[in-house]
């Protein structure tokens, strides 16, 4: 589409749209991006956890499990 050609009113309306739809695509952008960090550091924390788990039924000494995971012992021993 030419803008050139568009009268003032014309190119005014046309330049809100423009910015309108630039807003909502970063709002979505980020709303994405949000939901994509929080579903992907929940699934770390169900990983970790799943993986303290076998160690602990595996008979892995809790301050081994510790040092490989970074959990301090005492988290481990909730889990």
């Amino acid at each position: 589409m030419k803008i050139d050609g568009l009268s003032p009113m014309e190119r005014m309306a046309y330049e809100q749209n423009v910015y309108a739809y630039r807003d909502i695509k970063n709002g979505l952008d980020s709303a994405w991006r949000i939901g994509f960090e929080e579903g992907f550091a929940k699934e770390k924390v169900k990983t970790e956890k799943r993986m303290v788990r076998i160690m602990k039924a595996k008979g892995f000494d809790v301050s081994l499990i510790s040092e490989l995971t970074g959990l301090s012992e005492d988290q481990i021993a909730e889990l």
